[in-house]
């Protein structure tokens, strides 16, 4: 398959939540589109059970706060792993300054 058509303009449908929602996308982005769906409608299926709640709009507001939550946490990690990461070079520069005195 060419790359010209995975740009090529692709209408889709995704069910989440039980309503249909039409997409254009691009070929490329459909296996995402269709598994990110899948996702979240297996986490509303998991706090539907878990919670007893029915309302959908809810269980959607629920499962919007847990990705972003995730992202979030996501995002602070290589800030994280960057500030160990100079601690450590720190230590390095104060260990070779204190050997070069």
């Amino acid at each position: 398959m060419e790359d010209k058509d995975l740009n090529r303009p692709l209408r889709i449908k995704l069910a989440v939540a039980n309503r249909q929602y039409p997409i254009n996308t691009k070929m490329q982005e459909e296996a995402g589109l269709r598994a990110a769906a899948k996702r979240i409608e297996t986490m509303v299926r998991e706090l539907e059970s878990a919670y007893s709640v029915q309302d959908q709009q809810d269980l959607l507001a629920m499962v919007a706060l847990r990705l972003a939550t995730r992202l979030e946490g996501m995002n602070s990690e290589p800030q994280i792993k960057e500030n160990k990461a100079v601690v450590q070079i720190n230590k390095m520069v104060e260990k070779i300054t204190s050997a070069m005195m």
